[in-house]
């Protein structure tokens, strides 16, 4: 058994709430973890476009331990990578047909 921190009073190992005078007993929130912890940063999701390379080493590094955040960041990541890749292409295609006319 453990006792109330408010009234002081007797109630049971597995009570969420004191029976006698209302109070919640848990020291948890009721709000899920993830809704805390896995939330992505805006601004590592900016640099993650900006530079590819970082928002693969946030999606590696939090994978595990913030699994929708880390996904944020690899999505930026991928999305800047395939941007750049097309820009390059056109880019090259357009430098080669000016050199070569």
């Amino acid at each position: 058994m453990k006792f109330c921190q408010k009234c002081g009073k007797e109630i049971n190992d597995d009570a969420i709430v004191c029976i006698h005078c209302g109070r919640s007993v848990t020291n948890e929130t009721t709000a899920p973890k993830d809704y805390y912890y896995d939330k992505a940063s805006a601004g590592l999701i900016v640099v993650s476009v900006l530079f590819p390379i970082v928002g693969l080493i946030l999606w590696i590094v939090k994978h595990d331990s913030t699994p929708n955040a880390a996904k944020a960041y690899g999505t930026a990541a991928l999305i800047s990578f395939i941007i750049s890749l097309v820009i390059s292409i056109i880019s090259w295609s357009y430098i080669s047909s000016l050199i070569y006319y």
